[in-house]
């Protein structure tokens, strides 16, 4: 490696180069040196966190120093594992699957998305009536990987 391993150490030193950020920068530090130097925030842990209405931020700067905040340091590395996987599998930006959420009985987001997805599911179901299609739809993948509830269910409660 032409950066000795001490230069890369702290998220200071490591945002200094070009195309680095402080989410990748934390990232690495978490993987590469097993340290908690911050919470790692992208698009998942932005949304999510102001979805469900835990704060309301609008940098990713703003989040990071809401989240971390919020989790124990020693919680930080787990945070966006935990937030990324939820979003990508079940809270999903577009269409979320609120049916199968885990959370969904504590949820204080918006009641608009259940509404908006019964609404689309009828026409959706009453368009394909009149077209003589089937109407099986396969059900939602459950994910085993996104253990929610053991990480951010207190938190939730708790807010």
């Amino acid at each position: 490696s032409p950066y000795p391993k001490s230069e890369l150490s702290s998220i200071e030193d490591i945002v200094k180069y070009r195309g680095i950020g402080y989410k990748i920068g934390h990232l690495y530090t978490q993987l590469g040196f097993n340290s908690s130097s911050g919470v790692a925030v992208d698009t998942h842990c932005f949304r999510i966190p102001n979805r469900l209405k835990w704060f309301k931020t609008k940098t990713a700067k703003d989040t990071r120093a809401k989240l971390e905040s919020i989790f124990a340091q020693d919680e930080w590395t787990q945070v966006n594992i935990v937030i990324v996987g939820f979003g990508q599998t079940i809270c999903k930006a577009k269409k979320p699957l609120c049916d199968v959420c885990p959370i969904n009985h504590l949820c204080i987001a918006d009641e608009n998305f259940m509404k908006k997805t019964e609404k689309k599911k009828r026409s959706r179901k009453s368009s394909l009536v009149r077209r003589g299609r089937s109407l099986l739809y396969p059900e939602p993948r459950r994910t085993s990987a996104v253990d929610f509830n053991l990480h951010l269910n207190p938190l939730v409660i708790t807010l």
